[in-house]
């Protein structure tokens, strides 16, 4: 053979068995990796106990393309795992060789299908695909180099993940459809970028967004994700009660930049341009189906920065817009906001809570992290409205909030760092308040200008109704100052002004107005808690108005609109206790009192109504235009203000109010002043009618009452002054004072018209008994009193005679003639009745019969015996008086026996025996006893009379007997006034 035909043989013996290897490696590719392939994926799936549905496989032995056209794997039970349409792989073989690693051309996954089930215990039926290890663990050993990996495509299309869990108390389920992922030229070499995008939806609607780029070497990332249309019902779906919160609407979406390290350390940075959440909804917790109780259209948080590295964490800004709360405080006292939260577990608190020394161990020390610093640039609340309802009252209280503006400055978790505040909320229908100033955090305080304006009180008058009878009809408020408040140590501090207007106090059960006024403004207010002072520089009171009334059972209508309802009832007259010693002790170990300094209090066109309607016919005065000021109004007790107030009682009678005083200590000196002039008492009729038994018809009263006070002694003046006061009909009151109370009005009254009274009180006001009205009125009925049942001593004070000179006129037994001395103090008696017009005197017939009879008998026998010769001695009188014996007698004279007396006294004693009997004879008859009375009158008469002022028709001559024996043996006649 030659050696060309043994090469030639070789070489077809070479190509043949290139040709068969060829040939099997071909067939085996084709037909034998794709079978092998899915024995082993049948086998393994075999040991796991799951069932496998896999299509065909494909493999290309040269282009080293593999492709599975669909695998679907389950549970024994048929539950599905995961699966996918098609797989497809393209090995760069050659590539691989080269680079010495693995290089694949692309990588491209369709319609992969994940379903992922937590089951009741927790686990993840996926964790079920790895059989668990029988071998023991290696040691670790160093991280080996990462082998060299190149993919030029790595293509996931129309991927779905679907989520169960069973864990949950109510099992939550979920879809993401569909999920894309394309990553281009990945590689693992170092710093080599690997840029990839990926994307998702979720069922509900959620949609994921990421792109960017990742290293192998060093791990690390960076990029750009996205997260849209995230409901809140998926996340309290799925978080259910481990959600400390009821959300029932939200949708919330973010996009930003990220950048993660882990070589040489973890190290990630966050980058969010915005957070938005819209129509967030958060309603009571643990309810279903009812409605947010705080809603809000938009919250929005702007440039967020988280950087693990500086440990921070950064928010420009958080914007909430659209913010609705139902604020309402239950009958029990709870809050509807306060049930938003979870209540805590019990026994949960006092877990989480550390011991003492245990707080201690907590404590970071020397080489501990630092504490993470979070920073807000600010907050702002635009057009939030708040709904307020407090059915703790009836009738529930409704307000609204609305809009509220707030804008809190740069926040950091430096606590103690003061924070700018910048808020305005409108309040009901016209109120508004605005706020500014700083806030601090630790220790709590803040320092806030405010103005408020508007506020309509009278929302509150369902918190004073079960406490007072006062019904608060309306009342602005208005404020405007600075406060500088801290909670430790306690600190409030009040500058400004406040103005409260149109305020209208109506009596409940009697529906009249009880006290209102226009404006009260209050001027330069300074109130410090920590030195317990208030002082105020003015206060103007515009048009106040008060009505003070007595009721039909004598109850004041101010203490009992004051009162609770259903308190005990009190009288006018127990309307005000009086202060007692041990009252006064107690006040001196009191704590200190609020300090309060008013400076000028100016009052402008008041008014205060005054009924009394325990009189019938009912009493009503008014005093009107009441203006003025009170100067240096404190609580501090050597301090006095000065009061100089005017006004006038109707339309024509001026009142003034001029003094000193002090109202917080008035009980130590106090020196006050009140005139009231020119008063109609027509208007006094109810009380004329009832305790003086007549109605007046005219007159006109003018007071000057002086009120001294020190240290608790108390001395009053009370001049009072009456002019032209008539009485008219009697009343018949049974609470008139029993006293002729016309002739004592007429005492009292001169010639002009007039009653001048002074009225002094005095009396210690620790005596509980002690009262200035009832004593006044005492004073008053006392000397009417002395003016009726001593008469003569009023009008005798008025030219300096007695009681016993004016009221009585002496005569000589049996004589009318009026010596010097009686005509004097008749003459100073007719002066008193000119000055005392209303007055009239009754002059009686005066006569005592015994010695009047006697001297008229005296005087007729003087007369009888008168003879042309007189008697020389008793012998001759004797005679005479024989022979007028038996002149007028016509009989002799009978002596008594007398023998044995020496003649004298015999003579004396027959004189006497015959003028007895003479005496008998002449003694006077009654027409002769009427003659000398009225001789005895008309002489008083002229007497008085003769005073050309005296009217005659007031001095009345009267028949009744007026006549009585005085200790002098004459006859004195007792005159009467009426």
């Amino acid at each position: 053979m030659s050696r060309a035909w043994i090469r030639s043989r070789r070489l077809w013996i070479t190509l043949s068995v290139v040709v068969f290897l060829a040939l099997a490696y071909t067939l085996f590719g084709f037909y034998g990796v794709p079978r092998l392939a899915d024995h082993l994926i049948r086998a393994q799936v075999a040991k796991l106990g799951h069932k496998l549905e896999l299509g065909p496989i494909h493999f290309h032995p040269f282009r080293f393309e593999a492709q599975i056209e669909g695998l679907h794997l389950s549970e024994a039970d048929g539950a599905p795992l995961l699966g996918f349409a098609k797989l497809d792989v393209d090995l760069e073989l050659w590539d691989s060789i080269r680079e010495r690693g693995a290089v694949l051309g692309y990588l491209r996954l369709a319609a992969p299908d994940v379903s992922v089930v937590v089951g009741s215990d927790g686990k993840v039926n996926l964790s079920r695909l790895v059989p668990p290890s029988t071998e023991p663990q290696p040691e670790k050993k160093e991280a080996s180099a990462i082998p060299r990996i190149r993919i030029g495509e790595f293509v996931v299309s129309e991927g779905r993940i679907g989520v169960e869990d069973r864990s949950r108390p109510r099992p939550f389920s979920t879809e993401l459809r569909p999920l894309a992922f394309n990553l281009r030229d990945f590689r693992t070499e170092l710093d080599h970028a690997n840029l990839y995008e990926f994307s998702g939806a979720v069922s509900t609607g959620e949609r994921i967004g990421w792109s960017g780029e990742f290293t192998v070497q060093p791990l690390g990332s960076r990029g750009h994700f996205s997260i849209e249309n995230v409901q809140a019902s998926t996340i309290t779906a799925y978080l259910q009660d481990g959600l400390p919160i009821r959300l029932v609407s939200g949708v919330a979406e973010t996009a930003g930049d990220y950048q993660l390290r882990l070589d040489p350390a973890l190290d990630i940075e966050v980058s969010l341009p915005r957070l938005l959440v819209r129509d967030a909804g958060l309603a009571e917790y643990g309810t279903k189906g009812a409605a947010a109780s705080v809603s809000a259209s938009e919250i929005a948080l702007s440039d967020i920065q988280v950087l693990l590295s500086k440990q921070e964490a950064r928010v420009g800004g958080v914007d909430l817009r659209g913010v609705r709360a139902k604020l309402r405080r239950e009958a029990d006292g709870s809050i509807n906001l306060a049930k938003l939260v979870a209540p805590a577990k019990p026994g949960e608190a006092s877990k989480k809570k550390p011991k003492p020394d245990e707080a201690d161990k907590k404590k970071p020390g020397p080489d501990a992290a630092p504490a993470w610093r979070a920073m807000v640039g600010g907050v702002r609340i635009h057009a939030a409205r708040i709904d307020a309802e407090d059915r703790g009252v009836q009738p529930p209280v409704r307000v609204t909030l609305s809009p509220i503006d707030i804008q809190v400055g740069a926040l950091t978790s430096e606590l103690s760092d003061p924070l700018a505040l910048k808020a305005g909320l409108g309040i009901g229908k016209n109120g508004r308040l605005d706020a500014s100033g700083t806030l601090q955090l630790d220790p709590l305080s803040a320092k806030v200008k405010l103005d408020a304006k508007g506020l309509d009180l009278s929302m509150l008058q369902p918190y004073l109704a079960p406490h007072t009878g006062v019904d608060l009809k309306s009342a602005l408020l208005g404020v405007g100052g600075t406060v500088d408040w801290a909670q430790s140590p306690a600190k409030l501090e009040f500058e400004g002004d406040a103005l409260l207007a149109n305020l209208a106090l109506r009596d409940r059960a009697q529906k009249r107005d009880l006290l209102g006024f226009e404006t009260l403004k209050v001027a330069g207010i300074a109130y410090s808690l920590q030195k317990n002072r208030l002082g105020i520089q003015r206060v103007d009171l515009v048009a106040p108005t008060a009505r003070v009334e007595i009721s039909p059972e004598r109850e004041l209508n101010v203490t009992r609109a004051l009162a609770a309802p259903g308190a005990p009832k009190k009288a006018a007259h127990d309307a005000v206790p009086a202060a007692s010693a041990s009252d006064t002790a107690k006040k001196k170990d009191a704590e200190p009192a609020l300090a309060v300094q008013l400076k000028t209090l100016h009052i402008d066109r008041g008014m205060l109504d005054f009924a009394d309607r325990s009189i019938d016919p009912q009493f009503a005065a008014a005093i009107q235009k009441l203006e003025g000021r009170i100067d240096g109004l404190s609580t501090d007790p050597d301090a006095s203000a000065k009061v100089d107030l005017k006004g006038q009682v109707d339309a024509f009678s001026p009142v003034l109010i001029k003094g000193e005083l002090n109202p917080f200590a008035y009980d130590r000196d106090t020196t006050l002043a009140l005139s009231f002039r020119n008063m109609d008492l027509i208007r006094f009729n109810p009380y004329s009618g009832r305790f003086a038994g007549y109605n007046i018809v005219k007159g006109k009263l003018t007071t000057e009452l002086k009120y001294r006070i020190e240290k608790r002694a108390l001395q009053a003046e009370h001049h009072v002054i009456v002019d032209q006061l008539e009485f008219g009909d009697a009343t018949g009151s049974k609470d008139a004072v029993p006293l002729p109370v016309k002739l004592a009005v007429a005492l009292l009254k001169d010639r002009h018209g007039t009653i001048d009274l002074e009225l002094p009180v005095s009396g210690d006001l620790d005596d509980p008994t002690f009262r200035v009205g009832p004593l006044v009125w005492k004073v008053l009925v006392n000397l009417m009193s002395k003016a009726v049942t001593a008469p003569f001593a009023a009008l005798g004070r008025l030219f300096g005679g007695s009681e016993e000179e004016l009221q009585f006129v002496t005569f000589e037994p049996g004589q009318s003639a009026l010596d010097a001395e009686q005509k004097g103090q008749l003459e100073k008696l007719a002066k008193a009745l000119v000055e005392r017009p209303q007055l009239k005197l009754d002059v009686p017939y005066a006569l005592a019969d015994d010695v009047d009879g006697n001297a008229l008998a005296q005087a007729a026998l003087r007369t009888a015996l008168v003879t042309e010769k007189p008697p020389k001695d008793d012998d001759d009188r004797l005679d005479a008086l024989v022979a007028l014996h038996k002149e007028r007698l016509k009989a002799d004279v009978e002596f008594p026996d007398d023998k044995g007396v020496d003649k004298a006294a015999r003579t004396t004693a027959r004189i006497a025996f015959v003028e007895s009997a003479l005496l008998r004879s002449l003694k006077p008859d009654a027409p002769a006893m009427e003659t000398l009375a009225a001789e005895r009158a008309r002489a008083v008469q002229t007497v008085l009379l003769a005073q050309p002022e005296l009217a005659p028709e007031r001095v009345f001559l009267t028949s009744r007997a007026g006549g009585t024996k005085d200790n002098g043996g004459r006859v004195r006649m007792e005159l009467k006034l009426q």
